[in-house]
């Protein structure tokens, strides 16, 4: 099917409302308008399969009002207990007002999903390397995508459950900004994302193996000394992934929320990525957060529950300090906050991570970052990385060892101060309610976490 003009009131669907297809659907979209939502597969009734083979929607142009999706509304995609190659959303042009998934609403995908934004993110999916006939040819146009992007489905109720899978293979979202614009110059169509970047679902989880990779989005902003204060493309965060690539990428994270964590208040510019462990299907980079080819990572909010972190050359290779000039990877504070590489195990203990490679840290002006990850000294994870300060790259950033658990790094701008927020909810309670006080007032908890104490450095 394929749409290149006119508007539809309702939803679009590559499939159909209750009839099975037995084969594959492929849904073009060339122009036009849909003020719903599209679908790559049928509507179909919860718990049922409609749609047997692969689905695959290209959208090169046009405005989609709602949502796009990969998968079906109600019902699954695939065969049960499948793990083929299933769903591909492959967006190099035109505008979703809404969010962007590989999966679908309420249904479930047996398969894998695959999520590219822009003309040259296909070129990064090993399916389409070992079967370039099925390719498609796409044409590139203004990509905007004003909400979030998700490798995953909808879960569409009104509760939020982690432990609901929508795909039961690889979750995969490439985004690849070559032949945008995506910096302050250049005549090539523009490209953004206004949201976040999951490699779940938007209230479950996704694949055996979330994979989120940024490549050549956003530049660099400089001074006129050359240091790095920021970048020209934002995100709200990138959470929930087993590994999280910027390659060639210059970002802002501003920070959201997660309910499934014990603070739901609280922002997070990354969360939970790589904290399923080194599981099969991640190949040599494996699991965690990496930096590469000269990357940015400006930080508006926390960053917790990294398992790891890794600073690496275009080749794959560890940048070494003295190699972090010609790789500029850089971890910007833009405010005070933290930047966490640890995971909680199973057991709810926490684990601090290891640095591959060297990076630079910095701060802005008014701000103070602090950075965890496990222990080094000359007996222990002698061979870990760390960070440099952009200042002079030619010395190690210094760290302090706490006990055998963990080490920290603190960077401070010249005109830094520390403030600590935390969020008391009002709410009426009811005898037997936690918090009712039998004094008829009742008692609201906030926690502030604070940062290790060093010698001569007062907290007020």
């Amino acid at each position: 099917m394929t749409l290149s003009g006119g508007t539809i009131k309702g939803n679009l669907f590559g499939g159909g409302k209750q009839g099975k297809v037995y084969g594959n659907t492929e849904l073009n979209i060339r122009g036009g308008t849909v003020n719903g939502s599209v679908y790559g597969g049928a509507l179909g009734q919860k718990g049922k399969t409609l749609v047997s083979g692969q689905t695959t929607v290209n959208m090169t142009d046009g405005w989609i009002r709602g949502n796009l999706y990969g998968g079906s509304e109600l019902s699954n995609n695939g065969p049960e207990g499948a793990k083929d190659d299933l769903i591909f959303v492959n967006l190099s042009g035109g505008e979703v007002s809404g969010n962007v998934f590989g999966g679908g609403y309420q249904g479930k995908v047996n398969g894998s999903t695959h999520l590219h934004i822009g003309i040259l993110a296909l070129d990064e999916c090993n399916y389409y390397m070992a079967h370039e006939d099925q390719k498609p040819e796409l044409s590139v146009s203004k990509v905007l995508v004003s909400g979030s992007v998700y490798a995953g489905g909808d879960y569409g109720g009104d509760t939020v459950n982690y432990d609901e899978i929508t795909v039961s293979g690889t979750s995969h979202v490439y985004i690849d900004g070559k032949g945008y614009k995506t910096g302050t110059e250049g005549s090539e169509p523009e490209m953004t994302v206004s949201g976040g970047v999951f490699g779940s679902g938007a209230s479950c989880d996704a694949g055996s193996t979330r994979i989120v990779t940024l490549l050549n989005y956003g530049e660099a902003i400089k001074d006129t000394d050359g240091e790095i204060k920021g970048a020209t493309r934002t995100l709200n965060a990138i959470q929930r992934a087993d590994r999280v690539v910027l390659r060639n990428s210059h970002v802002e994270l501003k920070g959201q929320s997660d309910v499934a964590n014990a603070n739901q208040t609280a922002l997070y510019s990354l969360n939970r990525v790589g904290d399923h462990g080194n599981i099969a299907g991640l190949g040599t980079l494996g699991n965690g957060l990496i930096l590469q080819s000269g990357s940015t990572m400006m930080l508006d909010s926390a960053v917790i529950e990294i398992a790891r972190f890794k600073s690496l050359d275009e080749g794959g290779k560890e940048v070494a300090l003295g190699e972090i000039q010609d790789v500029p990877n850089t971890v910007l504070f833009s405010q005070e906050t933290i930047f966490r590489i640890s995971y909680t195990d199973t057991d709810g203990k926490e684990i601090y991570g290891d640095i591959n490679g060297y990076a630079y840290m910095a701060a802005e002006n008014t701000a103070v970052g602090y950075a965890y990850a496990r222990t080094k000294t000359d007996s222990v994870n002698r061979d870990d990385g760390g960070f440099a300060d952009p200042s002079d790259s030619s010395k190690e950033l210094g760290y302090k060892n706490i006990g055998s658990d963990y080490r920290y790094w603190r960077i401070a701008g010249t005109d830094a101060t520390s403030t600590r927020n935390t969020v008391l909810t009002a709410q009426t309670l009811e005898s037997g309610d936690n918090g009712y006080g039998t004094d008829g007032y009742s008692v609201a908890h906030g926690s502030i976490e604070l940062p290790p104490a060093e010698n001569g450095l007062p907290i007020r």
